[in-house]
């Protein structure tokens, strides 16, 4: 073979591998900032590359829509809100005439006005619904998610936010003491709900401290006709572990009171109490000042027991109901009255659902000293089961309530609840509380904009990576296919080569 041929491919083959180290070079300097992938006998790594980018901006463009979805929600809401005000203004035009006009009839006319109005506005809320649209909820979720990213809605009517006590929305409307009106009921001195923004058993009369949830208890509104309860989910064999709810020291009314509250009991655990109230902070049973409700034993009937004997053990006072009284699984509206005859005798008796159970006269006195160990749902010592089951409504009158004044209370607030018996409706509030759903809708419309806003740039970066990618992909196609044919040219073109020496060729620059 004359050496000029093979001194011919030899420079050819050093300029080839040169060439095909600098190609080498730039496809890996493409694999380190990310613009490829390159995988071992692959000659277009390029277009999985855009492939993966064209499956991110389908996922994004759904999440897109879904915030599209979202925020014309948030408008519909904020539509309505707006329909609302007009009708407030109204409200509170045809108030100003009532409060001013001197013929009795035409202001009567004017308040049945107004409170036609307010009712259209209920009625809004108790739909959820403007014209035919979705007003206080997001496709009834409390919580929508768009890439990754939580976004909380309210999701109660505005029945629940108008007529409700703080628990029913109370992060919204910001309910004071001053908008319940328990004038009525001169006599009615705490009045507790379940609070569950704050998670506290309040008394929204305020003359009563608030009641801490403990060990597993939940707030929700599980109660009789949908109001709050507390829900005690861990029964244990005593308070240390066991779900209940503790109250701070207070003092019951003197010479005679009332308590009425709604409980559920759900299972017939030992003594499990409705309530413990006493200053006796022994292990052991009674000691001091102390009244309780609870199940006798592990059987079907209800006991309240009242001791005023700070000295002596046992019970002064009991009010059997006698059995069948505890359904378990269903509420009852248990009230326990107590009152002193002026002659040294104390009369305690016990009503289910404005029914008297039992009535029992002893010697004794309503106890004067402060209470301490104050427990809904567990005992004041640790002989006896928490109990299972939930307590709403707690009321306390500062006089013993008969039996027709038992059952008219029953029969008015007990089955309504006390949220929907006592708050007053006022234009101002009513203002107020479309003040804070707006600003709350208008700051949710705001963050998911944002969001949507940000995977729509996303998805323009895609655009343009792959337009890159592809255009990348493309030129390597080209050289792929120059090296190729510039190795079948080197190899077949060479004259005087032998067929062995061709495949010499072809594997030194394969």
């Amino acid at each position: 073979m004359p050496s000029i041929v093979l001194d011919s491919f030899s420079r050819a083959s050093i300029r080839f591998e040169k060439l095909a180290t600098q190609e080498a070079d730039r496809l890996a300097d493409l694999q380190i900032s990310g613009e490829i992938n390159i995988k071992e006998a692959q000659s277009v790594p390029f277009k999985a590359g855009a492939d993966r980018l064209t499956s991110k901006i389908s996922y994004n463009e759904f999440e897109i829509s879904k915030a599209d979805k979202y925020i014309g929600s948030l408008e519909n809401s904020l539509n309505a809100i707006d329909h609302m005000r007009d009708m407030v203004e109204q409200i509170t035009d045809l108030e100003k005439v009532a409060a001013t006009e001197s013929d009795l009839t035409l202001s009567a006319s004017y308040i049945e006005q107004a409170d036609e109005l307010k009712e259209q506005i209920i009625k809004m809320g108790e739909n959820a619904t403007f014209r035919g649209l979705n007003m206080f909820s997001t496709w009834g979720q409390e919580t929508f998610h768009i890439a990754g990213q939580n976004f909380s809605a309210i999701s109660v009517d505005l029945d629940d936010i108008i007529s409700g006590l703080a628990y029913r929305g109370g992060n919204v409307l910001n309910i004071q003491d001053g908008d319940f009106d328990t004038s009525a009921y001169p006599n009615l001195v705490s009045a507790y709900g379940a609070d569950v923004i704050n998670n506290v058993y309040t008394d929204f009369t305020g003359n009563y401290p608030d009641g801490q949830v403990l060990n597993g208890a939940a707030i929700g509104t599980n109660g009789p006709g949908g109001n709050s309860s507390i829900d005690l989910l861990n029964p244990q064999t005593n308070r240390t572990t066991g779900s209940h709810v503790q109250v701070p020291a207070f003092s019951l009314p003197s010479n005679a009171f009332s308590i009425g509250v709604w409980a559920r009991m759900d299972t017939s655990g030992r003594f499990n109490r409705i309530f413990d109230f006493s200053n006796d902070s022994a292990t052991n049973g009674p000691g001091g000042n102390g009244l309780i409700l609870t199940r006798f034993r592990s059987t079907d009937r209800m006991r309240a027991y009242y001791n005023y004997n700070a000295a002596g053990p046992g019970w002064d006072v009991i009010a059997d109901s006698g059995g069948g009284a505890i359904v378990n699984g269903e509420w009852a509206y248990w009230m326990v009255t107590l009152e002193e005859d002026g002659l040294g005798n104390v009369t305690l008796s016990l009503y289910k659902d404005g029914n008297q159970l039992s009535q029992s006269t002893a010697a004794g006195s309503v106890p004067a000293a402060t209470l301490t160990e104050n427990y809904f749902g567990a005992a004041d010592w640790n002989g006896d089961d928490t109990m299972s089951g939930g307590i709403s409504d707690y009321v306390v009158f500062d006089e013993a309530l008969d039996t027709t004044e038992a059952m008219d209370w029953y029969q008015g607030v007990g089955v309504t609840g006390l949220e929907k018996s006592f708050f007053t409706m006022s234009s101002e509030k009513i203002e107020d509380t479309l003040d804070k759903l707006e600003a709350h809708y208008e700051t949710v419309k705001i963050g998911v904009e944002m969001q949507r806003d940000q995977l729509i740039f996303k998805n323009e970066l895609y655009a343009d990576e792959i337009t890159t990618l592809m255009s990348i992909d493309t030129e390597e196609v080209a050289v792929q296919s120059n090296l190729a044919q510039m190795r079948q040219t080197l190899a077949v073109t060479s004259l005087g080569i032998t067929s062995s020496s061709q495949a010499n060729i072809l594997n030194l620059f394969g």
